[in-house]
């Protein structure tokens, strides 16, 4: 196989940062620096984690800022959630892999198509 001359990164900006555009973000995942996404994730931090919502548990907590201040229960109600965001996160990498799988699937199989087919019309034009 060709392999395809890598264009090398851009150089950085004057003030050090990348001249990339940024990366598309959709709904559920806002610019970084955009604090809209602080009223989505306490909205669901409150409806998935109603004990942390009972508790007094922030998303700031959540984050680790100020958890010397809590008590054990809402240290357990905050390690808890981690827990939940890890196996989120595993899931999603799975359905990630299991998506590229299906594209790579359905790519060889038109490449199959594409030969069998290339196939039958060199057969068809040597008779």
């Amino acid at each position: 196989t060709r392999r395809r001359p890598s264009n090398p990164p851009p150089p950085p900006t004057p003030s050090g940062r990348s001249t990339d555009p940024p990366p598309p973000t959709t709904p559920t995942s806002p610019p970084p620096r955009d604090p809209s996404w602080i009223a989505e994730a306490t909205r669901r931090l409150e409806s998935t984690h109603v004990t942390a919502a009972a508790l007094e548990v922030t998303l700031a907590h959540v984050c680790g800022v100020g958890i010397d201040t809590l008590s054990y229960s809402q240290l357990e109600v905050v390690e808890e959630i981690h827990r939940d965001a890890l196996a989120r996160c595993a899931e999603a990498r799975i359905e990630l892999v299991r998506t590229q799988e299906r594209v790579k699937a359905a790519a060889a199989a038109e490449i199959e198509r594409l030969r069998a087919a290339l196939a039958d019309a060199t057969t068809r034009g040597g008779e």
